[in-house]
């Protein structure tokens, strides 16, 4: 689909809606196209797994006297 520059400015939430079904938006300045609006591909998300890291983080101690054990 081809828009002029006013046009994508008017109802630029229409046309995200549309990229974001798969359409290719092409945004022209007198005719001439100048740019594309095309969806980005969602980051993949993985799930974060709890105390991955456990006892491998060291010198916290040192730095934060209040943690040592039976202060």
């Amino acid at each position: 689909m081809r828009v002029n520059v006013q046009e994508a400015k008017t109802h630029l939430s229409r046309y995200l809606e549309m990229v974001r079904q798969g359409q290719t938006v092409t945004v022209c300045h007198r005719n001439v196209p100048v740019a594309s609006l095309v969806a980005v591909p969602a980051p993949a998300t993985k799930r974060r797994v709890f105390g991955l890291h456990k006892g491998t983080v060291t010198g916290l101690t040192e730095a934060f006297p209040i943690l040592r054990p039976g202060s």
